[in-house]
């Protein structure tokens, strides 16, 4: 059975800047106790926002049902504070 990939994306509908950002999600969502099946991560072409777009749900498995999004994570034009990646925003 082949794993499932953290905020499974497809690298060419993603700039450089956005894949290393992935690739740092991916890297961190290792030691989180989420399914990579709750990780989402969309191309701007599949957003309202214009710019990608990065969430993960937790789910309670014991109700059977998700009880918080983290995210999300939207890639801006502008830097977005002190220490921040340039162009990235996290409301």
């Amino acid at each position: 059975m082949e794993a499932i990939p953290w905020f499974e994306h497809d690298d060419g509908e993603l700039d450089s800047a956005q894949r290393e950002f992935a690739a740092v999600l991916a890297a961190r969502a290792g030691a989180w106790q989420v399914d990579p099946l709750s990780t989402v991560l969309l191309p701007a072409r599949h957003t309202p926002y214009g710019g990608m777009l990065a969430y993960l749900d937790i789910e309670d498995p014991e109700r059977g049902r998700i009880v918080l999004t983290r995210g999300p994570l939207r890639r801006y034009d502008r830097p977005c504070g002190q220490g921040a990646q340039p162009g990235l925003h996290a409301p």
